[in-house]
């Protein structure tokens, strides 16, 4: 069995993991069939199957009065887990710097970075209003993380709904409602991949949108997982600039287009869209979120403070009213002082005003 302990290093610069990650200690029986499976599918997929586990367990250092009595020591843990048949272990380092590492950094750092996981997918959904650009800055960003991509178009199904609708909607015009179509058409085509492979969606709405509601009920909301929920958008873009620093320093490339970061965010559901059209730019949205929904500050204590008294209450308004929303979405990742969830609940009943 292969040990390593530095994630800067790769199991093997070419190849990709199925990986499992767990504190395993003792290494029962529950947990030897977990790695059993991993070690199945890597020879099924002709890849490595690696053990992510931690030299401290993290309990002793995010919570060490309530932290389980370990079985084993990190020495005992590796000869037991050789014993699985594994093929490599890797340890990481975990302490209170380790804890504080964002969610998604972590996972770029050791499952893409250092592991190459297997279980990668990267799925593009180009409809008529998808630009040229977005579909080459997504093949890029797949082909510098490593990651299988494929295309699957939704015009097909967007163009059956059309059809389908057009007697109901006869006499009516395009509106919001045909660009939520496309949404739903790209959840469910992400749900029927998820369903035939075993897959979890990942979900990509960020703390802004989530805030104000600027996603899709059963559209781009669907998924299991909700990796970067709890970050605002600005956040989600100095997360973007630390990851392609951290790749120029030790690869000498970028990972994320910069032309990803810096180009105008825009959902392309209709033509030459900008998300600035529905909503402030994200420095100033992201500053008044910030106020509101993790510090509790009132919307008189805000526009106090020299913001736009439209602007923060129609943000305040739309915060209180995607609630419902929210309710409906993806568990994920809490990294703030306040999450949306068990941090931050409202009433969705009896015409609540706040």
């Amino acid at each position: 069995m292969l040990i390593l302990r530095d994630t800067d290093t790769a199991v093997a610069p070419a190849q990709r993991s199925v990986v499992t990650i767990g504190a395993y200690d003792g290494v029962h029986k529950g947990h030897r069939a977990v790695i059993a499976h991993v070690q199945a599918e890597a020879e099924r997929l002709g890849c490595q199957g690696v053990v992510v586990t931690f030299d401290h367990h993290p309990a002793s250092v995010v919570r060490p009065e309530s932290a389980p009595k370990l079985l084993t020591d990190s020495d005992q843990k590796i000869e037991l887990l050789a014993e699985t048949g594994i093929d490599a272990t890797f340890i990481v380092h975990f302490d209170e710097a380790a804890s504080k590492e964002d969610p998604a950094a972590f996972v770029k750092r050791v499952l893409v970075d250092a592991l190459g996981a297997k279980h990668v997918h990267g799925v593009s959904m180009p409809s008529r209003y998808s630009s040229e650009g977005s579909r080459t800055d997504a093949a890029t960003l797949a082909n510098n993380l490593g990651i299988e991509m494929q295309t699957i178009s939704i015009e097909p199904a967007f163009e059956a709904y059309l059809q389908m609708t057009a007697q109901s909607f006869a006499g009516r015009p395009q509106d919001l409602t045909e660009e939520n179509l496309q949404s739903r058409v790209r959840g469910t085509t992400l749900m029927a991949l998820s369903n035939k492979f075993g897959w979890m969606v990942l979900t990509t709405g960020n703390k802004s949108e989530l805030a104000v509601g600027y996603f899709t009920l059963y559209g781009d909301s669907v998924g299991g997982y909700a990796v970067i929920k709890d970050l605002l958008k600005t956040s989600v873009y100095e997360m973007c600039r630390y990851i392609n620093t951290r790749s120029n320093k030790s690869k000498n490339r970028e990972v994320i287009p910069e032309v990803v970061i810096t180009k105008p965010p825009s959902a392309e559901l209709r033509p030459d869209q900008r998300d600035d059209q529905s909503l402030p730019p994200y420095d100033v949205l992201d500053a008044i979120l910030e106020m509101y929904v993790e510090q509790d500050q009132t919307a008189a204590e805000i526009i106090a403070l020299g913001f736009d008294e439209a602007l923060v209450r129609r943000i305040s308004r739309l915060v209180d009213l995607s609630e419902y929303k929210r309710r409906q979405g993806a568990p994920g990742v809490r990294v703030t002082l306040k999450a949306f969830g068990k941090d931050r609940r409202l009433p969705i009943t009896n015409a609540y005003r706040g």
